[in-house]
């Protein structure tokens, strides 16, 4: 299962797939964490740091910092809001149902769809068989070869811009880093 960063926010910006489906216990799930919860959470931080700044008993800082504590309060919490989006803004992946049990309810929670899920959204069961589906996956790959090899470097990646360009003719720009008309 691709739980890449890249697969992500593939997964996060193909909002047609997300709306469409509703979490179930086994989903893979990622979660990012909301902007609401990401100031008060750095507004914590930049409090804590400035109680410890003013306590003359803290030994973690410099002179030189203790100093700095105006400066502080207008920057401290741009450096804790940057903290929390590089360092804890996508948690890693799990199972839906301990993410759903344990996350903020702000959250914003991104299915990472399986393999098994992405091939069901283009099988219409009664229009086309499983081999017309394979066949056109192959079709796919060797009409956008340089596309596939630019980019995708798993399956779920793979059959994700398969979906997408099948279902809703677009296609991942990965230097725009979203999903763009085909």
């Amino acid at each position: 299962m691709d739980t890449s960063p890249q697969y992500r926010k593939m997964c996060e910006r193909a909002k047609k797939i997300q709306l469409g489906h509703k979490l179930r216990d086994d989903d893979y799930v990622a979660y990012r964490r909301s902007d609401k919860y990401i100031r008060r959470e750095a507004e914590s931080m930049r409090d804590s740091d400035e109680r410890r700044l003013k306590d003359p008993e803290e030994e973690s800082f410099t002179e030189e910092e203790k100093q700095d504590i105006p400066k502080f309060r207008e920057e401290g919490i741009k450096q804790w809001e940057q903290h929390f989006r590089e360092y804890e803004g996508m948690d890693e992946p799990e199972v839906a149902i301990n993410i759903l049990a344990d996350g903020e309810a702000d959250d914003i929670k991104v299915w990472l769809p399986r393999i098994d899920q992405l091939q069901e959204m283009v099988w219409e069961k009664g229009k086309y068989d499983i081999i017309n589906i394979l066949c056109r996956f192959r079709s796919f790959i060797e009409d956008n070869l340089d596309y596939a090899v630019e980019f995708i470097m798993s399956w779920e990646k793979t059959w994700l811009a398969f979906v997408m360009l099948e279902k809703f003719k677009m296609k991942w720009d990965p230097r725009k880093e979203e999903w763009v008309d085909e």
